[in-house]
């Protein structure tokens, strides 16, 4: 499955470049996926180079598998040990916990047990012939360490986060939101016209770019349909394609939902968001997906009030057919 990632990776970028005029593109690769900056006019090497080394020392501190990062060390702490974390961390955290109460739930990033459990982590999955999907017991049990709101105590003027009492195997992940935080935070360091691409998150700096979205099944079209991305915004996008696997001919994917532990269920098999808060946009497209349409665009219009976000959608469901959240212009490919 690591192999159809990529390529699905590959194809968004092929999708920028064939419908953009920009001039040259660096690739690397972070966070478990492809970075590219693509910067209008002359090569610029070293500023690239700089960019991606901030996501690769980003990636140090949140990502929850690599040794001494914050979210490794609040993992396997024990119950009741303050992990002092960094900024970065912190500041996800606070989101994290907007988004939790705004969304009703359906983004949790204490979901990372069951993400574990079901082998879809980036350091555990594999698309391999005969997987199984976990059983309800094992489900069952891994939910009792699920829930944003009670497994932890964050203290924001200390710093700190700890595990409650009874929850020394609870875990979080930010594998939902680091990367759309990520982008909106390189962006900051660019004051040329270019493109940011990290796993399908994706922001415009500068100036606008047409943007096309990736077929969510497999189709003679490389991209689904197009819609012009504005300079500050981003786009984050979900779907039921990227990390799956195949079972008795059901198709079980990774964006799980945090009341049944089980991949959702909603009729929407790709979330894109379009907004100017990369961590905000990327978590929402994860809670859009387990939502269904109905609720999410109810969550969608919820947040866009409290936070005071000009927040953008484009649904697409198992049929195949779309709809549109919000003002973009998205056109979908005869």
């Amino acid at each position: 499955m690591r192999k159809k990632t990529a390529l699905f990776i590959i194809t968004i970028l092929i999708c920028i470049v064939s419908l953009t005029a920009c001039s040259s593109t660096e690739q690397f690769f972070v966070f478990g996926t492809f970075l590219d900056v693509t910067i209008d006019g002359i090569s610029s090497s070293k500023l690239v180079g700089q960019i991606n080394n901030y996501m690769v020392g980003l990636e140090e501190v949140l990502s929850p598998t690599i040794e001494g990062s914050d979210l490794y060390k609040i993992n396997n702490a024990k119950a009741g040990e303050a992990i002092h974390c960094g900024e970065d961390t912190m500041a996800l955290f606070a989101v994290a916990e907007t988004l939790h109460k705004l969304t009703d739930g359906a983004y949790d990033p204490t979901i990372y047990p069951l993400v574990r459990l079901w082998n879809f982590s980036g350091d555990k999955f594999s698309h391999v012939e005969g997987k199984t999907p976990p059983t309800d017991d094992a489900i069952s049990n891994a939910l009792r360490l699920v829930g944003f709101d009670k497994v932890f105590a964050i203290d924001h003027v200390a710093g700190t986060v700890t595990k409650k009492q009874g929850y020394d195997n609870a875990m979080v992940d930010f594998g939902g939101m680091a990367k759309g935080y990520a982008v909106d935070k390189a962006m900051d360091s660019l004051d040329k016209k270019a493109l940011i691409n990290l796993g399908g998150n994706i922001g415009a700096i500068g100036k606008d770019y047409t943007i096309g979205i990736g077929n969510p099944r497999e189709s003679v079209t490389a991209y689904y349909g197009s819609f012009t991305l504005c300079q500050g915004q981003l786009i984050s996008t979900s779907g039921d394609y990227e990390r799956c696997f195949f079972h008795e001919g059901e198709r079980y994917h990774h964006i799980l939902n945090p009341a049944t532990g089980k991949p959702s269920n909603s009729g929407l098999i790709s979330v894109s968001i379009v907004c100017s808060d990369g961590a905000v946009g990327d978590a929402l497209s994860t809670a859009v997906m387990v939502l269904g349409a109905e609720k999410g665009k109810e969550v969608v219009a919820r947040i866009s009030s409290v936070l005071g976000l000009d927040i953008s959608a484009i649904l697409i469901f198992s049929d195949l057919s779309f709809e549109v959240v919000g003002q973009i212009d998205f056109v979908k490919k005869a």
